[in-house]
């Protein structure tokens, strides 16, 4: 909103809170006295929140008596109401409650609900004159006589405007004087005693005339010339009526000069001048339309202000209660972070336990094992061994590798998953590497008559790897390929670069035309003790951990992992890593 923007403008935000709160406070006052009440009702509004955070009662009664009236005169009455009634609610402190009684009696007359807002000025009166304020006291008596007369009780309203009268004269206030004596003329004059109204008005006019109080002299002038216009004296009240006229367009008093044009209009048709009335009628009728337009006008830019505060309001309110919401689900996530937290290091402390475990057992299998092999080979030595024996020996040979390379698979898996498992990543260029696993699977690939190809359209492909980890997943991938791939069959290496998701990487694929795996199984190729382990082509064993090892590594190094299989036609692993 501009008109806020520009009130917290006109504050230094540099300084400390309680200057802050003294000057929204005087520019509320400040604008007040102008007239410009949007802008006074945001500075009184900013007044208040500051005045409420710092908990200073005074300044928060001050700051609402200051919305109250300034909402009165944008005519929102309920929100006007809504401030007074805090005021006397809090009843801190006498002269702030004398004020909101004042304004709660002002809005009800507004509302025609004369009497009740009698009740509300003389409770207003009670207090004032305990202070002994007659400044206060003699605008509250201006405002009884104002309800007095509104409920046709002249005597009354009379009686209290001769009291505020006398409190101005007591204090030479000769402005405020002359503003009352011209008050007491609109009472007799509504009474159609125009003697004593004329005589008013002619004091109130002389006062501020005395005063070069110009523009406030025009009322009384024109309302001489009202006189004078009820007592037919037409002349005379051309003359008061025309030269208020003329004052009243100097000082831009566009409704004024309206009724004086009306005035003047009527005047000028009892005279029989038709021309000079049509005039006068046209005026009024324009500046009827200019001030319509412009009550229009402000009409809508103080609801649309209304609204804008309000859907301030609701904002800072669904603010506050996602800043509520959002401190609850961080103190939440705190509090679940550290249950995940002592979780996880529970998580480790028995992954260590399982580590030691596994490190225990794999020792004493191993030397279980090697102790078997021992016996075995010494068996092996005798020259008169029996053949049955012999067979069966090489059968438990046989078994006994099985076991070594499936407790060497476990401990990997182990180390792998451990939570403190890190690569020690050097920047490479993978093509190198391709060119010698190529050479050196190619030489394995020969022993079962496999063709083994290798093809890449790249000279260089560098990417952050552990060397001895990436030698470990293409050793075990190419291994199966030969493994589970018949004679004479055939593999096939490739590189490329490829894009995925707007980052570059080079794809590996290893394909075979060998058994290939089954739809039922190969979501299930990269678990541990997979049950798509088979054994090789000719027998070779398998522990079902290679390829669950391979991911992982995989993974590790920030790369993806993929397969594809058809049984009888293949397999084809694909395999990326990003690049740098």
């Amino acid at each position: 909103m501009i008109e806020a923007e520009q009130i917290i403008g006109e504050v230094d935000q540099s300084k400390s809170p309680q200057l802050q709160l003294v000057e929204y406070l005087n520019l509320s006052d400040k604008y007040k006295q102008k007239s410009q009440t949007l802008k006074s009702y945001l500075a009184a509004e900013k007044a208040l929140k500051i005045a409420q955070e710092l908990n200073d009662q005074d300044k928060i009664q001050q700051s609402l008596i200051l919305l109250g009236f300034n909402s009165f005169l944008m005519s929102d009455y309920q929100k006007s109401l809504g401030y007074f009634q805090q005021i006397i609610q809090s009843d801190q402190y006498p002269h702030y409650t004398a004020s909101a009684d004042e304004g709660i009696g002002m809005v009800l007359l507004k509302l025609n609900q004369k009497q009740k807002a009698l009740q509300y000025f003389q409770t207003a009166l009670e207090i004032r004159e305990k202070s002994g304020k007659m400044k206060s006291i003699q605008q509250i008596y201006n405002n009884i006589a104002n309800c007095y007369r509104s409920l046709g009780d002249y005597k009354k309203s009379e009686d209290y405007l001769s009291k505020s009268l006398e409190i101005a004269t007591s204090r030479n206030d000769e402005t405020v004087t002359a503003i009352i004596l011209n008050n007491l003329g609109e009472l007799y004059r509504e009474q159609n005693k125009y003697d004593q109204a004329l005589d008013y008005y002619r004091k109130a006019y002389a006062l501020h005339e005395k005063l070069n109080e110009s523009s406030k002299a025009s009322k009384p002038l024109f309302n001489i010339g009202l006189v004078l216009k009820d007592l037919s004296e037409l002349q005379q009240a051309e003359q008061k009526i025309l030269q208020a006229y003329q004052i009243f367009d100097q000082t831009g008093q566009k409704l004024s000069k309206m009724s004086a044009a009306e005035a003047l209009a009527e005047i000028m048709e009892r005279n029989q001048n038709f021309e000079k009335s049509t005039y006068f009628l046209k005026i009024a009728q324009e500046l009827q339309k200019e001030i319509f337009d412009e009550n229009k006008s402000i009409q809508i830019g103080e609801m649309t202000a209304k609204y804008e505060l309000e859907i301030k309001k609701k904002q800072d309110l669904i603010n506050n209660l996602k800043n509520v919401k959002l401190a609850k689900a961080q103190q939440t996530i705190t509090e679940q972070n550290q249950e995940l937290e002592k979780k996880n290091q529970e998580l480790i402390e028995i992954a260590k336990a399982k580590d030691n475990i596994l490190r225990i057992v794999s020792h004493d299998l191993k030397n279980t094992i090697g102790s078997i092999i021992t016996l075995t080979q010494m068996i092996f030595m005798n020259e008169n061994i029996d053949p049955q024996l012999k067979e069966s020996l090489e059968m438990i040979n046989h078994y006994v590798d099985r076991a070594l390379i499936l407790i060497e698979d476990i401990m990997e898996l182990n180390r792998i998953e451990m939570p403190d498992f890190k690569l020690n990543l050097t920047d490479e260029n993978i093509i190198l590497l391709l060119n010698d696993f190529a050479r050196d699977f190619s030489q394995l690939a020969r022993k079962k008559n496999i063709a083994f190809q290798y093809s890449t359209q790249i000279e260089q492909a560098m990417c952050k790897i552990d060397l001895n980890r990436f030698w470990q997943i293409f050793q075990n991938l190419l291994s199966n390929a030969i493994k589970f791939t018949h004679k004479d069959g055939k593999i096939e290496l490739k590189a490329k670069l490829t894009d995925i998701q707007s980052k570059q990487y080079l794809e590996i694929s290893i394909s075979d035309n060998g058994i290939g795996i089954s739809e039922e199984v190969i979501d299930q190729i990269f678990d541990k003790f997979t049950p798509a382990r088979r054994p090789g082509t000719e027998g070779e064993p398998t522990t079902g951990l290679g390829l669950s090892i391979v991911k992982k590594l995989v993974e590790a190094h920030q790369g993806l992992i993929d397969v594809q299989s058809e049984v009888d036609s293949g397999t084809t692993f694909i395999i990326s890593f990003p690049t740098i």
